[in-house]
């Protein structure tokens, strides 16, 4: 098991002259679920679990794309996720 995602951006962006073309996330851990819940909805908790895990400020997670962000959000739900059982 992967301790570390890395996504690259479909479209990158920049802010405060710094150009962000990937995004490296480590694996949740139960601290940053506690974090989320300060959110008021799906799309807040998201956004709080992604500026923990991946090391976005929130101004970097505001100018992603939708589309990156949509598969942002799938890898941070793919992390809370069993893993599959072996087949013996």
């Amino acid at each position: 098991m992967s301790k570390k995602t890395i996504y690259k951006l479909i479209h990158p962006i920049e802010v405060a002259s710094k150009k962000i073309t990937k995004v490296e996330m480590r694996r949740v851990k139960v601290a940053d679920l506690g974090a989320s819940r300060d959110g008021k909805d799906d799309h807040e908790q998201t956004k709080i679990m992604l500026t923990r895990i991946a090391e976005l400020s929130p101004e970097e997670v505001d100018e992603l794309d939708a589309v990156d962000w949509q598969n942002l959000s799938d890898e941070v739900m793919a992390f809370l996720e069993p893993p599959q059982a072996e087949k013996a």
